[in-house]
């Protein structure tokens, strides 16, 4: 436990991480991206760290992608296999492109590229998109809608999106914006993400992902999203469906990007599992900063409204290891023993319930649905929680299905946790530092499920 390193949850091998970037898929391989201090296990010099996976779940780290120079850090972005070469950077096979923000004296977008999707040359062009006179100005997702030629950006301005498109991924002309929804507590826009996903009854929608850097006092750092439409370079958000909503209710899950090009039409999200609050703060070791576990995302109906659901990617479940089922009854506990510290429980009720995860040095961590009918992650006694008066003890939310039945997945990898409540309807995720490996779980409230070993 010196280090809380996860063993299915993405780390750098060293340093400082926080938002994934340059999601892509190419040639069979999953390539990740993410912001990166190699020297350092505090936010410093920004550079894009890199790993390539086969499943989104082990990791081969590769060198550093982007490095800071004369016209600043590398600050977030996205990637795209350039089919065709549109950008006629190279010959030969297409090249894998970068587009960021060169973080210097202004914030500008910048271009980098590669035939390899290795080892990249910063466009001799740069910037390819100028500051126009604002301080926050960053974060481009790039991407392509199905039978457009054009390329599409949404880059985050302040207390706005804004939309863009080009022809080459060189030149780039605005095509609108829209601001932060008036329900959002004030703060920088940060890392936004549009993508198009098809609700249960057939009709297909888009979903703005945008996140939010604010006062500790008002949570730190999260995401959001918004369900609507893209149409000619703008989106615009359906106003018969909820203003916005939090993507993930816990307190640690921000930076949320989902992955371009994957074939099959899969929607797979990646987030830093940290808040801005704390995140420097955190005892983990030579290396500071966790990915969440790989989501995919899909349309499903809460209370008769549009959510986006989440659930973790199918490769998960090739994971599992030796297993024990449980029943509980409603006026007993049952403590069943934890797997490891890597683990994965399914769980279904028809009352409220409760998990307490335990050890042998006192330290508790408590999920599930309250009287009130409120899911929460209580880690006010999961062990170390002093440093940081922002480490939120608590987090809450309110249940938004009204199924019978109580539906939770929770994931568990030695300092973090994600519990997916009503197939993903609603989610919350935390980091947990406890003193010792928890080694015991134990279950009130009438439920029936399963604990999974997984295999790290």
């Amino acid at each position: 436990m010196a280090t809380y390193r996860p063993k299915l949850h993405f780390t750098a091998k060293k340093g400082w991480l926080n938002d994934p970037n340059g999601l892509v898929y190419r040639d069979g391989w999953y390539h990740l991206f993410y912001q990166h201090h190699p020297r350092s296990t505090l936010w410093g010099p920004m550079h894009w760290g890199h790993a390539i996976s086969r499943d989104l779940l082990r990791w081969r780290h590769m060198p550093v992608a982007l490095k800071p120079n004369d016209q600043g850090m590398a600050f977030s972005g996205s990637a795209v296999v350039d089919v065709g070469n549109t950008s006629h950077l190279g010959s030969g096979r297409d090249p894998m492109v970068l587009c960021y923000t060169q973080h210097g004296s202004v914030e500008q977008q910048g271009l980098s590229w590669s035939s390899d999707g290795i080892f990249f040359r910063p466009y001799p062009g740069n910037p390819i998109l100028e500051n126009p006179g604002i301080p926050d100005f960053r974060d481009p997702k790039v991407f392509r809608v199905e039978g457009e030629i054009l390329w599409r950006m949404a880059l985050a301005a302040g207390d706005r999106i804004c939309f863009y498109q080009s022809e080459n991924l060189r030149g780039w002309e605005k095509t609108g914006e829209i601001l932060r929804p008036g329900t959002v507590p004030s703060g920088v826009l940060e890392c936004p993400d549009v993508f198009p996903l098809t609700a249960p009854d057939g009709k297909a929608y888009w979903i703005l992902l945008c996140s939010i850097a604010m006062a500790p006092a008002q949570g730190g750092s999260r995401t959001l999203y918004l369900i609507g439409d893209f149409s000619e370079g703008q989106f615009v958000a359906d106003p018969q469906l909820q203003a916005s909503i939090w993507l993930d209710e816990g307190a640690d899950c921000y930076a949320g990007v989902t992955y371009n090009q994957v074939p099959g039409g899969r929607r797979i999200m990646m987030a830093w599992q940290s808040n801005w609050a704390y995140a420097d703060k955190t005892p983990t070791g030579p290396y500071r900063g966790t990915m969440c576990v790989p989501r995919e995302l899909r349309l499903a109906r809460a209370k008769g409204r549009l959510v986006l659901a989440q659930r973790p990617i199918e490769e998960l479940k090739r994971y599992r290891g030796p297993f024990i089922t449980f029943d509980t009854l409603p006026e007993r506990e049952r403590v069943v023993a934890l797997p490891g510290e890597c683990f994965e429980i399914t769980l279904n009720s028809d009352t409220p319930y409760a998990c307490r995860f335990e050890n042998d040095s006192g330290d508790c961590l408590a999920v599930g649905l309250d009287e009130e009918g409120q899911y929460y992650i209580d880690r006010s006694r999961a062990g170390q929680v002093a440093f940081s008066p922002h480490f939120y003890p608590r987090a809450v939310c309110k249940r938004l299905t009204q199924d019978e039945e109580l539906a939770m997945r929770l994931i568990f990898d030695t300092q973090t946790v994600e519990a997916f409540f009503d197939g993903g309807r609603q989610v919350m995720s935390a980091q947990v530092f406890p003193k010792t490996p928890f080694t015991r779980v134990r279950f009130t409230g009438a439920a029936q499920g399963t604990v999974y070993q997984l295999k790290g």
